[in-house]
């Protein structure tokens, strides 16, 4: 979940306005989907020169492989 401010002491507010620190706001960036994708996340951005364009890239769990480190 992310939050937004142009100022670095706040207020911060999520993509519908509302406040992120009642608890209640925040905008999904990136969350499980499909049956392969489960609690992605230590993200990072990277610039591909063959594309011309930034890229996102995550790890996640596969449930239909496993949820320990030493299977993959």
């Amino acid at each position: 979940m992310v939050c937004r401010s142009s100022s670095p002491t706040g207020p911060f507010s999520d993509q519908t306005g509302d406040n992120c620190l009642t608890g209640n706001g925040g905008t999904l960036v990136l969350g499980s989907h499909g049956s392969n994708v489960y609690a992605p996340g230590g993200q990072g951005v990277l610039y591909d020169l063959d594309m011309g364009r930034s890229v996102i890239y995550y790890h996640y769990v596969n449930p239909n492989i496993g949820y320990d480190y030493w299977q993959f």
